[in-house]
């Protein structure tokens, strides 16, 4: 393969990738959650990952634990939430969405894409889809619902 089809297909990815994927990162002002909105192929989804927390749950919801590393209450720092789902997911990444050039959602501010919204407050950050299933985080407590 010559460097220039190389070119040509690294542009064709390059385009195609961005014809079918929507992203954005932000935020908490305390920089304490930080969120990542993902729209790939028409499946949307918001992330967000929470770093200094007390945990809330007492057990690992069924179905958070991976081939990496033992899921603990303690490592339960992820939630998720797409618009079909029933209730926000909250699990332990083996990654992270902090994006230190992420833009802060400011207090009162609302994000809303792809039929997901998330809303900062000062007790913490809310995102939910349009029939109110999602997850709340905050140092003292994080929920799914």
């Amino acid at each position: 393969m010559t460097m220039k089809s190389v070119a040509a297909s690294v542009a064709f990815l390059l385009m195609t990738l961005s014809a079918h994927a929507d992203s954005a990162s932000f935020k908490a002002p305390s920089g304490n959650i930080n969120c990542l909105y993902l729209d790939y192929d028409n499946k949307p989804e918001v992330r967000c990952d929470i770093s200094q927390f007390t945990p809330s749950f007492k057990t690992v919801p069924d179905g958070t634990s991976n081939e990496v590393m033992t899921c603990t209450p303690a490592k339960l720092h992820g939630f998720s939430v797409s618009p079909t789902d029933a209730q926000g997911q909250a699990f332990c990444p083996t990654d992270a969405v902090i994006d230190p050039a992420s833009a802060a959602l400011a207090y009162g501010q609302i994000f809303k894409r792809g039929g997901l919204m998330c809303t900062s407050e000062t007790t913490g950050m809310t995102c939910m889809n349009a029939a109110g299933h999602g997850f709340s985080l905050s140092r003292a407590q994080q929920k799914v619902f």
